[in-house]
This record gives structure tokens, sequence and C-alpha cells, in this order.
């Protein structure tokens, strides 16, 4: 038993310092990726910084709740919502990389995800695009509304599957929120409409991000197939 050889695991180091399935072109971008990243934020800050005059580092970096001597907890659940729509597109992201069929819908889904998170995050909706580049509110709602029906008739292949209720949902959430951001209702309290429009967009989210972890999870275990 002493004399059979030990099997080789990945990362396992031998005398000469190399591995047996690792290399200098697998490793230099594991370990790029991490400088990448901070240099594209550093790059960002620079970008925002130079168009305006207001926008420092401190303000890029410090929270927000520190900045303006606010509460810790404001705007917490709509910063869950972002978290979870930037998850799922890392999810999504992820998934296109390991599987060989679905790959375009994928990071079209993914892309989605990240648009919409980032959108969410800087409010972009309401004063970046219509101040800076003159696209009004109901055109950036109308693009996600678009988007979001295509991205389900190219679902159209899993359609019967248990998770495809919370697909056929997630348009309905995200639609009422819009209207409700759009159509002032004089019956009713601003904040109480607040709340459902922030609502109806969190359940539109979790609708969302549900039925794409399935869908990523049954990919992954069948290898991409639509099964």
């Amino acid at each position: 038993m002493s004399d059979m050889p030990k099997p080789e695991i990945a990362g396992d180091y031998k005398p000469d310092g190399s591995t047996p399935l690792a290399n200098s072109a697998r490793t230099t971008p594991v370990v790029l990726g991490p400088l990448l990243f901070v240099l594209c934020l550093a790059i960002i800050g620079f970008v925002l910084q130079s168009a305006s005059s207001r926008v420092t580092w401190e303000l890029l970096l410090r929270d927000p709740a520190a900045t303006f001597r606010g509460s810790p907890f404001s705007g917490l659940l709509s910063h869950v919502g972002v978290i979870t729509m930037m998850s799922i597109g890392c999810i999504c992201l992820f998934t296109a990389t390991l599987v060989t069929h679905h790959k375009s819908v994928l990071i079209c889904a993914s892309l989605f995800a990240f648009a919409f998170g980032l959108d969410d995050l800087v409010m972009a909706h309401e004063t970046v695009l219509p101040e800076a580049l003159g696209v009004p509110e109901v055109a950036v709602f109308s693009a996600y509304g678009v988007t979001v029906l295509v991205l389900i008739a190219m679902q159209r292949k899993f359609y019967g599957r248990p998770e495809t209720v919370l697909l056929a949902l997630s348009p309905i959430f995200f639609g009422l929120s819009a209207i409700l951001d759009q159509v002032p209702l004089a019956s009713m309290s601003v904040d109480l409409e607040m709340v459902l429009e922030d609502f109806a967009k969190l359940m539109g989210i979790a609708c969302w991000g549900g039925y794409w972890i399935a869908t990523c999870r049954g990919l992954i275990a069948n290898g991409g197939a639509a099964t």
C-alpha cells in the first residue's frame, strides 16, 4: 500500500515548483483579475470627476450615510434590490462560461441585470439620463420592458417548467412599479404610493432572480441542455 503512487490533485505542488494542472497561462488571469477590477474602478472615478466638478473621491468612496450624515439604514431595501440584480448578472455570466448552449441568452440576461442594478443604484433613469443625455424616463422604462419581453421570448424552450411562473410574474410587478412611478394616484398618499412602487419592483426582482437562478442551476446540472 505504501508503494502506491499518490494521485495528483489540482493545485498540488511538485518539487520543481510547478503544478500538475496549472501553468502561467492559467494563473496570470487569476492574478491580474483583482488588479484590473480596481483599475477599472479608478478609471470610472476619473471619468466621473472629469465630467462634473461636484464629483470628488470622497463622494465616490465614502458611505452615503457618512457623507450626508443620514441614517445608516437609508435606502437599505433598495440596496438589497441592487445587490440582487448584480448577483443575478454574475450568476448568468458565470453560467455562460460553463455551458455549451444558451450562451447568448445568458449573456443578454446578465447585461440586463447589470444595467438595471446600476441604474437603480445611481437613479440614472430619474436624473443622469434625462439631464445629461435628454433621454426621458418613459423611454428608459420602455426599453427595459422590451428587453424583458424579448428575454422571456428567448426562453420559450423552457416554458412549462415550474420556475416559468416566476418569469411570467416578473414583468407584471416591474410594470406595476413603473406605472406607480409615472402615474400619481390622487386617492393614495405619497408615502403609500412610494412603498407600493418599491415593493412591486422588489417583487419583480425577486421573481426575475428566482427564475434565472433556477434556470442556471438546471443548465449547469444538465451540461447546458434544455431538458
